[in-house]
């Protein structure tokens, strides 16, 4: 994945010094799952909602910090997801009917969202 520069991102510059301590305090304390090569599931009961209330929920549920715009899934509905799944699969399965799929960034065990690649 290509480094972007907040000029490039489309995103306000203030915002980037916040992300980047969110980042630096979910890579020093992070619970819950391990990393996506090692990922635990973990047991989740979600409703069918709007994207940007469920899926803070289920990373609530599964313990993850996950970082994304509200904005990019804004009006987006998911179905309900019950039972037990790792986290990568859980967001994956709740955004599969959208352009977006969910990644772990490697190092800080952080999920984020990106555009799917094009088939």
């Amino acid at each position: 994945m290509k480094d972007i520069s907040p000029l490039e991102a489309n995103c306000p510059v203030w915002i980037w010094p916040g992300l980047l301590l969110c980042l630096w305090i979910s890579s020093s304390a992070l619970t819950g799952c391990a990393p996506e090569s090692s990922e635990k599931t973990c047991r989740l009961n979600l409703e069918e909602g709007l994207a940007t209330e469920t899926l803070k929920e289920a990373a609530r549920q599964a313990e993850v910090e996950f970082i994304f715009s509200s904005d990019l899934v804004e009006g987006l509905r998911t179905p309900a997801i019950k039972g037990k799944y790792t986290p990568t699969d859980a967001f994956n399965l709740m955004l599969a009917d959208s352009p977006f799929i969910v990644v772990q960034h490697q190092q800080s065990g952080v999920y984020s969202i990106q555009k799917s690649p094009d088939p």
